[in-house]
């Protein structure tokens, strides 16, 4: 899968992700460079500028986010 160059930044209180199949990399800034796989899960802070740089081809999260509606922002 292509990389990604767009970082985003939501305004979600929280957003909480659950990787179920496949793994997905992301980097959050001033953070670094995280891989998840199957079974593993986040909480990601508002507002942290982040991107996903790439997955795989089985790829399935969850992706819970509160509120639930909100705005995203390219950062």
């Amino acid at each position: 899968p292509p990389r990604s160059t767009r970082k985003e930044s939501s305004a979600a209180s929280d957003v909480y992700k659950r990787q179920l199949k496949g793994w997905v990399t992301f980097e959050y800034e001033g953070q670094g460079t995280f891989t998840f796989h199957e079974g593993d899960s986040v909480l990601q802070p508002p507002k942290l500028p982040h991107r996903e740089i790439e997955h795989s081809e089985d790829l399935e999260l969850l992706e819970i986010t509160s509120p639930a509606t909100f705005d995203t922002e390219a950062v």
